[in-house]
């Protein structure tokens, strides 16, 4: 459905991205104006950031601290973070982590390194069933999580900025006004087929705008299951030969190879599994660790 809506936004209409000044106060000349494919290719990747800075949110990182204070010089953000009593640490390179390890075992003594399934990174002694000596038992533990979903930030940030001109700080703008009231310039907007201009405030607000145009006199429903549906609604959308369409679904692209075919039944027996199976903490790891490869997600 966002595509489509998408496809529908974008008919006849540009988006406009205004220049910033030295000091980052919005002007009236334009730094680029998109439309077409452009603007598709630059909606879907708006969308992929907003998953993959979602999934980042539920690991319980602030995002606008996140985007707006841990870049480095060449504006990557870091794909490490590591928590140590209480407090969570943030590093780019494997180089940066391992400095940070040897400093808390110089303050703290002999440390351990969890993947974070075990401990809060908390300072405490080990309670292992295992004796441990004075040499080996850790008094620190660092809980350890490599960001996988930020390379795919840093990936589309390096395109915003590269391609459309877009600046982090672009992400968390808002509506302003002047001392008599006025609205100001936005950093965006909807250049409309007949000349209209819809301002948009922000990068996530984008999509957004653009899909509400071209949802404009659409009715839009959705139901849980066919069983939701009256009977004139189920033949118009589902049941009817000439409105429906049918999509193959192939379990293994070498179905001559027996053997590999039959690996390929296994695992989409798995994965079947895995989704519609009772283990909850199954599937929502499954769903955390392929949320960046979904495509037509309709939400």
């Amino acid at each position: 459905m966002n595509e489509r809506l998408t496809n529908l936004g974008i008919e006849g209409t540009a988006l406009v991205v205004r220049k910033v000044d030295e000091k980052g106060e919005i002007t009236k000349e334009i730094a680029g104006e998109y439309s077409g494919q452009q603007l598709k290719e630059l909606i879907g990747l708006i969308d992929e950031l907003e998953v993959n800075l979602s999934i980042l949110s539920r690991r319980a990182v602030n995002i606008k601290s996140f985007l707006t204070e841990k870049y480095d010089k060449e504006d990557r953000f870091p794909t490490i973070s590591a928590t140590l009593k209480g407090e969570t640490h943030f590093f780019h390179t494997e180089k940066q982590f391992t400095e940070f390890c040897q400093q808390a075992e110089a303050r703290y003594g002999h440390i351990e390194v969890d993947d974070g399934t075990g401990s809060n990174g908390q300072c405490e002694e080990s309670h292992a069933e295992t004796p441990q000596t004075e040499q080996t038992r850790p008094t620190c533990i660092i809980v350890r999580t490599d960001m996988s979903e930020v390379a795919g930030i840093n990936r589309i940030a390096q395109i915003l900025g590269e391609t459309y001109y877009f600046m982090i700080k672009d992400y968390f703008r808002d509506w302003e006004e002047n001392v008599a009231g006025q609205v100001l310039p936005t950093r965006f907007s909807l250049k409309l087929e007949e000349g209209e201009m819809r301002d948009i405030p922000n990068i996530p607000s984008i999509p957004r705008m653009i899909r509400e145009y071209g949802s404009a006199g659409i009715e839009i429903k959705r139901f849980k299951g066919l069983g939701e549906m009256n009977p004139e609604e189920l033949w118009s959308t589902t049941m009817d030969p000439c409105q429906r369409s049918m999509q193959r679904v192939t379990i293994s692209e070498e179905p001559d190879d027996p053997a590999q075919y039959q690996i390929d039944i296994r695992e989409t027996d798995r994965i079947f599994s895995i989704l519609m199976g009772e283990s909850v903490e199954q599937r929502r790891n499954f769903i955390e660790t392929h949320a960046t490869e979904v495509k037509n997600l309709d939400v």
